[in-house]
């Protein structure tokens, strides 16, 4: 079976980000959607099954009678309840979706790493299963993490953690940073990359291995990675920043783009996916692109559109084959 979808989401999970991602997550489905929602980022805060709880009932207010809601408290790693109790790891099992959200990107690796609950979320992963990640999840899944209250807070020197390396399953090692243009410091202070400002972030980023992709996203602003679809989708109201060595790429909202269009480093998940071929990751950048818009133009059945892609990419040297298993993009 494939890989689940995994879903980024760099803020604004109980706004119109949060509601246009179980949106797309849904569409076409016609069984209900059985979502388990951890507490484990969050745990260490006194008020934390609020903390997940306003997610919680915004997400079941919005599924309605499409799907259902397991809120599940796993605070830290020991005693029951916890993360490595194999009565909460069961309970993942069969779902169709598990969320992590807000809180400490340090805490939740600390008791996350190693643990029944986090082997379960991989491989249910693995079987099919959507991750959605916001916020401080999303930072923990990271092979590199940014430990954020430890520099903006507690006045460390920035440094890196090794996170509990998610993508690393796919053979891609990134650094992923929500927040990424946080205006929240105004004027005086300059909160974006996470809060930790981007004169100290670019000083962090040029300590990453060269093999290390940076995925920002904007507050107010998700992706969906689809494997199966060989497609990224950027939604809400902000924009996807990726850097890959001295290269800086960024895609707003409501684009669509090719796993393959995202250079060498995912190269292999473009080889994974059901519509791509190694011929396909060659392409250019904006050829790649083309080649998904066709592909979604094509399902939705708007054949002026598919066609007017078709020609822009044979114009630029390039001729696109379908057939059974999805396209193939050839030097023309």
């Amino acid at each position: 079976m494939a890989h689940g979808r995994v879903t980024l989401i760099g803020s604004g999970e109980t706004t119109a980000v949060g509601a246009q991602v179980l949106d797309v997550l849904l569409a076409g489905r016609r069984r209900p959607y059985h979502m388990a929602m951890l507490e484990t980022p969050a745990g260490f805060e006194l008020n934390s099954p609020r903390v997940l709880g306003r997610v919680a009932d915004f997400f079941g207010r919005h599924l309605g009678p499409r799907g259902a809601i397991q809120p599940l408290a796993a605070r830290r790693r020991d005693g029951p309840g916890g993360t490595d109790d194999a009565a909460i790891s069961a309970q993942l099992s069969g779902m169709d979706a598990i969320y992590l959200g807000a809180g400490s990107p340090t805490y939740a690796i600390h008791h996350l790493r190693g643990t029944q609950v986090w082997e379960a979320i991989r491989r249910a992963w693995h079987t099919g299963t959507d991750i959605v990640l916001a916020s401080a999840a999303a930072i923990a899944a990271s092979r590199f993490a940014l430990p954020v209250y430890e520099i903006f807070k507690v006045g460390l020197d920035p440094f890196w953690m090794d996170g509990l390396d998610l993508l690393g399953d796919l053979g891609v090692s990134a650094a992923i940073v929500p927040h990424w243009n946080n205006p929240s410091g105004g004027d005086e202070l300059d909160t974006s990359r996470c809060f930790v400002g981007q004169v100290r972030f670019d000083a962090l980023q040029a300590r990453l291995p060269a093999n290390v992709t940076t995925l920002g996203l904007d507050e107010q602003t998700a992706l969906i990675l689809d494997l199966k679809a060989g497609d990224i989708e950027v939604l809400g109201s902000g924009a996807l920043t990726i850097r890959y060595g001295d290269a800086t790429q960024s895609f707003a909202a409501r684009q669509h783009l090719a796993t393959g269009a995202l250079g060498d480093v995912f190269r292999s998940l473009s080889d994974m996916s059901a519509g791509a071929s190694p011929a396909d990751a060659a392409a250019p950048a904006e050829v790649q692109q083309w080649a998904a818009e066709r592909a979604a133009a094509r399902a939705a059945r708007d054949w002026p559109l598919a066609d007017a892609l078709r020609a822009r990419i044979t114009t630029s040297g390039w001729q696109i084959e379908d057939g059974p298993e999805g396209y193939t993009l050839r030097r023309g």
